[in-house]
């Protein structure tokens, strides 16, 4: 699946053709990024996004310290930045879904990432974190994925062409994610089987740890 922009810069540090990801990343001829190297695409995401730059290199320490010095965690409102979108639509918990960093990701949910955040529709495919975490299949996905099912992610979410997080999962062979979607979906049935007022789909306000999980003690850079 072909990722945007940032999500391939951001990749490109652990892949081994970061070359051809930028050039993928970019190929709008009225898109500067196109006349990018690597080096000047990663400097352009840390200064234009540095919470999402952090976000998805998993440095928990820096996305600490910046949410600490935008937002108030013990206001009753939510952050506005931590759901700051990219150029591209992707959100920092979109981002750290790829990188599969769960300390990371509990930072972003306590100052009250939108854990059912969507990316833009077309080339992104209106996904959810918790199918790109999924899409991951190693043990730190799979721990990522229970942070976000824990925090309220919905687990019968479908991208815009219809496919399911459990239809993800299984064709990333990722089975101890599969397992723990079908659990999720199994309590949510148990309990009813409707999605909570503030899903997306109901046409309230993602959800978020934040709304259930308030705390006033989330580390900041010097405490990690």
């Amino acid at each position: 699946m072909r990722r945007a922009a940032v999500t391939l810069v951001l990749l490109a540090s652990c892949a081994t053709s970061a070359d051809t990801a930028a050039s993928q990343a970019a190929d709008a001829a009225d898109d500067p990024r196109a006349h990018m190297s690597d080096e000047e695409l990663t400097a352009h995401y840390d200064t234009e996004y540095p919470l999402i730059f952090a976000a998805g290199t998993g440095d928990v320490g820096e996305v600490a310290a910046l949410l600490m010095k935008a937002c108030d965690i013990k206001s009753k409102e939510s952050c506005t930045a931590v759901n700051e979108r990219s150029q591209d639509g992707e959100s920092a918990l979109h981002v750290n879904a790829i990188k599969g960093d769960g300390e990371t990701t509990k930072v972003l949910l306590a100052y009250g990432a939108e854990v059912d955040a969507r990316t833009p529709r077309g080339e992104s495919l209106h996904m959810t974190p918790l199918m790109w975490a999924t899409y991951g299949g190693t043990p730190r996905h799979k721990e990522m994925v229970r942070l976000l099912l824990a925090a309220g992610a919905d687990p019968l979410a479908a991208d815009e062409n219809g496919k399911e997080v459990l239809t993800m999962a299984q064709e990333a062979g990722a089975a101890d994610v599969e397992a723990l979607l079908k659990a999720a979906i199994r309590g949510r049935q148990e309990a009813g089987g409707e999605r909570e007022a503030g899903d997306e789909e109901a046409g309230g306000a993602p959800r978020s740890w934040q709304d259930r999980h308030r705390s006033t003690s989330v580390p900041g850079k010097e405490e990690l």
